[in-house]
């Protein structure tokens, strides 16, 4: 299973593959420990803009060249993860169980689309193919 998400934010008209998040526990999921960091072709790009909060993939995470190792997963990750009916549809498309380690898997396929501004690169890349690719 691929271990770690590329996340594009919406900006200046386009999308830009922004920074990657890497789970330390799978199984664990939005609760488990993870590392998020800017790409550092984005970082050099907008990191002296004075909208640098805005570049960011949140307001707590303003552009930057830090490693930000955190508890459980950053609050913009929940934002995008699907819920409710959304996340109905894709457990059973993906047939697993609705239980913590159903999260990475749900990042990686039901975040083509999100509402806001962020996006995962993974599951608009595995939009474009009919089947399910490993995970």
């Amino acid at each position: 299973m691929k271990k770690q998400a590329t996340v594009e934010i919406f900006r200046e008209g386009h999308w830009w593959a922004a920074a990657t998040i890497t789970p330390a526990d799978l199984a664990a999921g939005h609760n488990g420990a993870c590392r998020m960091e800017y790409l550092l072709d984005y970082a050099c790009e907008h990191i002296d803009d004075p909208q640098a909060v805005k570049a960011g993939v949140s307001c707590r995470y303003p552009v930057d060249f830090d490693l930000h190792d955190e508890q459980s997963w950053p609050a913009f990750l929940l934002d995008i993860l699907p819920g409710g009916a959304g996340r109905a549809h894709w457990l059973k498309r993906l047939e697993i169980a609705d239980e913590d380690a159903a999260d990475w898997p749900l990042l990686l396929r039901g975040t083509a689309f999100p509402p806001g501004n962020l996006r995962i690169r993974e599951a608009v890349d595995a939009r474009s193919t009919d089947t399910i690719p490993s995970l």
